[in-house]
């Protein structure tokens, strides 16, 4: 008998483990998250009918790039993918509030749209619930569980739906986004 794998659904997750010298500064990259979501600077679209209308620009700090470069660095050097930066993003979530469902790719211009969706846990009380939605041949609509907590990332598919629910009752939380392709 003889077996070969046509496709895969890939998840990574995992802790970002950094010398104590270098380790990274949350709550620098909180206060810097939080002042893009109080400017309201929105990432794309200004229609709030459209998923991404929660989104917000996540500019350039040493903390967030720090962050890709780590992520892009042991992607490579564990699983021989080069990752190419997209676009990146925040989430800011109040208490108890889940996104809605969605994937970060355009349905009608796959050719250009992202490889992998990264989130990563910048300020986050508890734990975040991720919850990714796959096909399994004919089973459909399974889903997989992550509990996202602080300085932890996971990675999947950018055609995955997904979601986010905050289970503090009483604390935003925020996630770091960034898509990439791979090579």
């Amino acid at each position: 008998m003889q077996k070969k794998v046509l496709s895969e659904i890939d998840f990574y997750w995992g802790e970002i483990k950094m010398p104590p010298k270098f380790e990274i500064d949350r709550q620098s990259l909180k206060n810097f998250f939080i002042e893009a979501y109080l400017k309201d600077s929105r990432f794309q679209k200004k229609d709030y009918h459209h998923y991404d209308y929660k989104d917000y620009i996540a500019n350039h700090s040493g903390e967030n790039v720090r962050i890709k470069d780590y992520v892009r660095d042991h992607f490579n050097a564990d699983f021989r993918k080069n990752l190419i930066q997209k676009d990146d993003w925040i989430n800011v979530y109040k208490p108890k509030e889940s996104s809605i469902l969605r994937n970060n790719i355009d349905p009608v211009d796959l050719r250009n749209s992202p490889d992998y969706t990264f989130l990563y846990g910048v300020d986050i009380e508890k734990s975040n619930k991720v919850i990714i939605e796959f096909d399994d041949n004919r089973r459909k609509n399974r889903t997989w569980n992550y509990e996202l907590k602080n300085n932890f990332w996971l990675m999947f598919p950018s055609t995955q739906k997904y979601m986010v629910i905050n289970n503090s009752p009483k604390q935003l939380s925020i996630i770091h986004t960034v898509t990439y392709d791979y090579i």
